[in-house]
């Protein structure tokens, strides 16, 4: 894909969740590659609105330039600015929550399949499990259900193109999944 004449944007929003290596290697060798972050997953930062790409130098012939050039001015507020370079500065302590937010979606993922029969887990490398709902059972009784009783799972409906059977299960910690 990276050969074609055109720009290739890889979003790795869930990157620091997987095990799957990122992109940003194959940078190099792809200038009209570009991978978008945001510190909305690792950083728990959704509402601030914050991210960044990473491409070539534009001496290699990256796009940094054309994407400077067309971007709204003081796109970064204030408040997402400190929320950020906190975040950076924090780091190592935050991704030590993340290594346990993904051993508990592992360890959750291989809990639902082994005790709820009408549960089929969707391999994972985000902050969730998405799961498909089986067994003449309907995802949105599912997740009504479970939210009568204070567990608040996603389910998407028709705005989730061919996920109607699905629900989405948030990794946290492990006695909110127990």
């Amino acid at each position: 894909l990276c050969a074609e004449r055109c720009v290739v944007v890889v979003d790795e929003a869930y990157i620091d969740f997987a095990e799957t290596p990122s992109a940003v290697g194959l940078i190099a060798q792809h200038p009209n590659l570009v991978v978008c972050r945001t510190f909305s997953k690792w950083a728990g930062l959704a509402g601030v609105r914050v991210g960044y790409a990473v491409c070539a130098r534009p001496d290699a012939g990256g796009l940094a330039p054309n994407m400077m050039g067309i971007k709204q001015p003081y796109n970064v507020n204030g408040v997402a600015d400190v929320a950020a370079r906190a975040a950076v500065r924090h780091r190592p302590a935050i991704m030590a929550t993340v290594a346990l937010m993904r051993a508990e979606r592992k360890r959750m993922a291989a809990e639902l399949a082994a005790r709820v029969a009408w549960l089929r887990p969707c391999p994972s490398e985000a902050n969730f499990v998405l799961c498909e709902v089986l067994g003449g059972h309907s995802a949105v009784g599912v997740a009504r259900s479970l939210r009568e009783r204070g567990i608040i799972v996603r389910f998407f409906g028709k705005q989730g193109g061919d996920l109607e059977s699905y629900i989405r299960i948030s990794a946290g910690r492990p006695e909110h999944t127990d």
